[in-house]
């Protein structure tokens, strides 16, 4: 897998935070899992973003997709032609 990566997607829901609220585990829309620091209220429920990061095999069977770890994030700005 890439060492530099990015994915667009609607952050869905904060499935995990830290005690101090800085690092969470959350879902996109389709399923997918990101792992990252983030203070809470930074990524708000159904708005696209665009995350940059890598993507990482899980080594627990339980989860056995690949979750995207992302290092920052940015709301995803669709462009028209206008």
């Amino acid at each position: 897998m890439a060492t530099h990566a990015e994915l667009v997607g609607v952050y869905a829901r904060r499935m995990w935070a830290s005690p101090a609220g800085d690092y969470i585990i959350g879902q996109l829309l389709d399923g997918t899992t990101i792992k990252g620091q983030a203070q809470p209220g930074e990524l708000l429920p159904n708005v696209a973003y665009k995350f940059f990061g890598r993507w990482q095999q899980s080594n627990n069977p339980k989860y056995p997709a690949p979750s995207f770890l992302f290092v920052a994030a940015v709301k995803d700005i669709p462009h028209n032609r206008e």
